[in-house]
């Protein structure tokens, strides 16, 4: 329960530290405002960068590829979720509420999701483990089978050859 607190809050950190990379960038380039259709794909691969530069901050903290994309995946669906009531909170005049509110749908989203995580790795390594039992199983069932073929061929033989 802890360790998935502390993973969760590290997921946090990690949210913010790319999303305020991303959103300083997409700011800055969207607010100049491209006047003309050449500009247009300039501020597009602004904002590619922008993303890649979010996705290597993800993988600068968490090593496998793998774990990064289930990660950003995690952060991204909990922000989606949290900025819908989050939205309406701020048109409705309570511009100050967001973040705790934000915060407060967020993180249980994010810790039910690492929790989850968590929870499939484990499963994982239990099929592991009984994979490997079974090819045991396996190999036994392989070496009785040769001693009973040579038990049998030994047996034949003592009826053929007297001894």
């Amino acid at each position: 329960m802890i360790d998935t607190f502390l993973k969760t809050l590290k997921l946090l950190g990690v949210f913010c530290l790319g999303s305020l990379g991303f959103a300083f960038i997409v700011n800055g380039v969207v607010t100049t405002g491209p006047k003309y259709g050449d500009e247009w794909v300039g501020v597009l691969f602004l904002i590619m960068l922008a993303l890649v530069l979010e996705i290597w901050i993800y993988k600068k903290f968490y090593k496998k590829w793998r774990i990064v994309f289930l990660n950003y995946m995690i952060t991204h669906f909990a922000a989606f979720f949290a900025m819908i009531p989050c939205f309406f909170l701020f048109l409705a005049g309570y511009a100050d509420q967001v973040g705790i509110v934000f915060l407060g749908i967020w993180f249980p989203i994010a810790y039910f999701s690492v929790s989850q995580l968590d929870y499939f790795k484990r499963l994982e390594l239990k099929v592991k483990e009984q994979q490997a039992q079974i090819d045991g199983f396996t190999d036994q069932k392989v070496k009785i089978l040769k001693q009973i073929e040579t038990m049998k061929a030994r047996l034949d033989n003592q009826r053929r050859y007297g001894k």
